[in-house]
């Protein structure tokens, strides 16, 4: 199962800024640059004296983290690699916004999707698909059928969308992207990365939070 929050900055993947060993998450996929996606962002959470990756995130409005009960427990934002407090105005030559989609914005099955993981010490993109919702609720439920109750999976709801290379698997976010951008056209944040049966499975594919479920509220909450 993978984590996702939402905090104006909409949540997202558990990210590596203490090294690790090299480990790249993303599953078929190749390393890119924070100037492709200048929204790519990920946050720290300080254990003692090391800051621990927590969640990544996609920067949807330049108004961030202004409360102050979440800044006592000792977060950071790294956007464009850098260390950022947690402040209330972010933007730069190099740091921007992603774009979100409306609630009625039409993705048909089978775009092209990319999945980004700014979990690995590089920044990562694979090329997915968008699954049919039908068939990928579907083969959820029948595997949900053969386990016991304890180690049942979430159904997939129309709150949600599914991605991946169907019946051919290989390429797909995995554990530590979580809450990381499913992006369309390079810069439509239209998903964020939640849970799946493994990672890059070819039965079942990867599913994601749909941003246009929610695209009202975020619009509101960055408005305020």
């Amino acid at each position: 199962m993978k984590c996702a929050i939402i905090l104006t900055v909409i949540s997202v993947a558990v990210a590596a800024s203490v090294p690790e060993p090299t480990q790249q998450r993303i599953i078929g996929g190749s390393a890119t640059t924070i100037n492709k996606y200048p929204f790519a962002a990920h946050f720290q959470l300080l254990d003692g004296l090391i800051w621990d990756p927590h969640c990544g995130g996609s920067l949807l409005s330049n108004t961030v983290f202004c409360d102050e009960s979440l800044s006592r427990k000792a977060w950071q934002l790294l956007l464009n690699q850098r260390r950022n407090p947690l402040q209330c105005s972010l933007y730069s030559e190099v740091i921007r916004a992603a774009r979100i989609p409306s609630n009625s914005f039409p993705i048909a099955d089978d775009t092209k999707l990319t999945v980004g993981g700014p979990a690995a010490e590089i920044l990562q993109e694979v090329q997915v698909n968008k699954i049919n919702q039908e068939i990928c609720a579907e083969r959820y439920r029948l595997l949900n059928e053969q386990r016991p109750p304890w180690f049942q999976l979430p159904d997939v709801t129309d709150n949600m969308f599914c991605s991946g290379i169907l019946d051919v698997g290989g390429k797909d976010g995995c554990q530590g992207d979580s809450g990381g951008p499913v992006i369309l056209d390079n810069d439509i944040v239209v998903g964020i990365t939640s849970w799946g049966e493994g990672c890059a499975e070819a039965l079942y594919p990867g599913v994601n939070a749909d941003v246009r479920a929610v695209s009202d509220w975020i619009v509101a909450i960055a408005n305020q």
